[in-house]
């Protein structure tokens, strides 16, 4: 164990690029914006930008959205 200052890291408990990646949501991750003719828009991250997903999203938290926009 590594001591800076006050601060000590523990080298056996620092998380792996693989496993903050999979925290994060992976690496086909994306953002969804569902928009509806005069309703509230919604957006959210989603794991990946497929039409599944973004039905999955936009159905269950913007009821009535009529377009979709995703990035990732």
């Amino acid at each position: 164990m590594k001591k800076l200052n006050v601060l000590q890291i523990n080298s056996e408990r620092l998380m792996k690029s693989e496993e903050l990646m999979t925290l994060r949501g992976g690496y086909d991750g994306g953002w969804v914006s569902c928009r509806g003719g005069s309703g509230p828009y919604c957006s959210s991250p989603i794991p990946s930008c497929t039409d599944d997903w973004i039905h999955w999203y936009c159905d269950g938290a913007c009821p009535g959205w009529t377009h979709a926009i995703c990035a990732g």
